[in-house]
């Protein structure tokens, strides 16, 4: 075998090689963060109200200005069905005085929370980088 093909068959073997551990160590990271940035623009593209928000932002704009935990003012119901998501919204309500854009920005940052979570499983379950 001449020396010319021996050193561009080693030379293909070893870009093959980082090419082949370059995909091993960054592929799962960059495929982590196109997932987070996918995450982030449906987010954003979908951000948009319910009634039920509505009902809820209410009763926590209710609630943050001392008229109790109600729809209706002087009512003694409770309308809402999800009571820790009212209280970090009215804890953040009371702070902010804006609802709208509060629980956006809460909900994206309990969603990426939820991702980092699920990563930190991932690590543990998987032993990946």
């Amino acid at each position: 075998m001449n020396l010319a093909k021996l050193l561009i068959r080693d030379e293909r073997a070893t870009l093959s090689a980082v090419a082949r551990r370059y995909a091993a160590e960054w592929g799962p990271q960059c495929l982590r963060a196109l997932l987070l940035l996918g995450l982030l623009y449906v987010a954003a593209l979908e951000a948009y109200l319910i009634d039920d928000a509505k009902i809820t932002f209410r009763q926590v704009w209710n609630f943050i200005h001392g008229d109790g935990m109600t729809f209706n003012f002087g009512e003694r119901v409770q309308a809402f069905t999800h009571p820790a998501w009212f209280f970090i919204l009215s804890a953040a309500g009371f702070v902010t005085r804006e609802m709208f854009i509060t629980a956006t920005v809460l909900s994206i940052a309990l969603s990426l929370g939820a991702v980092a979570l699920l990563l930190a499983a991932e690590r543990r379950i998987c032993g990946g980088g």
